[in-house]
């Protein structure tokens, strides 16, 4: 695989990094809510519970691209986008959108 590249039913971490207005970083340990929102290859909207990366001081958390249920989220190849919302305090602190491609396999 080239350096960069996902493909089609690849399971990795997204890892996104929430920082407040100034640009620090959000300590997330006490946040109510962490999610993730993954737009599709084919325009569908999935949400996931995001976890900490490590303990949340470093403004990190992330989601594992497959489901409870053992299906893989990069399903189909395409352009996907994602971005992270952590809630602290009743405060959304969302995180940069990141915009990624989703390669097809030979078989």
């Amino acid at each position: 695989m080239a350096i960069g590249e996902i493909r089609q039913g690849q399971i990795l971490p997204l890892i996104f990094v929430v920082r407040d207005q100034d640009d620090n970083l959000v300590n997330l340990a006490a946040a109510s809510s962490r999610v993730i929102v993954l737009i599709t290859a084919n325009n569908g909207v999935k949400q996931f519970d995001a976890q900490l990366h490590t303990d949340g001081s470093d403004g990190k958390m992330q989601y594992i691209t497959k489901n409870e249920s053992g299906q893989v989220d990069l399903d189909n190849n395409g352009d996907y986008k994602a971005q992270a919302f952590a809630v602290i305090g009743g405060i959304e602190y969302p995180s940069d959108i990141i915009e990624f491609h989703v390669f097809p396999n030979l078989k």
